[in-house]
């Protein structure tokens, strides 16, 4: 007399089975190109061919060149240099304002002088948080520790 196989081998023999069907169909279809091929050489000019742009940001007396991604704000681009060991900041968001410096390369905004880190767009003081402003091909963003106006 024939034993019942018990309900957990069948179980199991049925998940084989699935898996090895599935896996032969995967590696066996023919894989299909659609639309162009990629291009096999690279590019003689890969900054042709991405989408950074060039800017500089100057604290008080050191200037940093930078490529960043296109559409990328004043904060990222800072963050860029932090990243790299060149800057520190501390920021902090504001509603509607986006973030502010609170602290650059150890110097703290002094609410008491009424000293702020504050930065300039291409010479001209910016009117938004460095989260909000977009930087701009060939963007001059200048830092400057000043009393502030307001």
């Amino acid at each position: 007399m024939l034993k019942k196989p018990h309900p957990y081998l069948i179980r199991l023999f049925l998940i084989l089975i699935f898996v090895a069907v599935v896996g032969g169909v995967y590696f066996f279809t023919p894989s299909k190109t659609i639309g162009p091929k990629e291009p096999t050489s690279t590019p003689q000019n890969a900054t042709e061919q991405s989408n950074t742009i060039p800017a500089t940001i100057s604290v008080l007396d050191k200037t940093y060149p930078v490529q960043i991604d296109e559409g990328s704000s004043v904060y990222d681009a800072m963050q860029s240099l932090m990243k790299q060991g060149l800057v520190s900041f501390t920021a902090k968001e504001y509603s509607g304002m986006g973030y502010l410096i609170e602290e650059f390369n150890g110097t703290k905004n002094d609410n008491a002088s009424g000293t702020y880190w504050v930065y300039y767009i291409n010479g001209k003081s910016a009117d938004e948080g460095i989260s909000s402003y977009i930087i701009k091909p060939n963007d001059t963003i200048s830092w400057k520790y000043e009393k502030s106006i307001y």
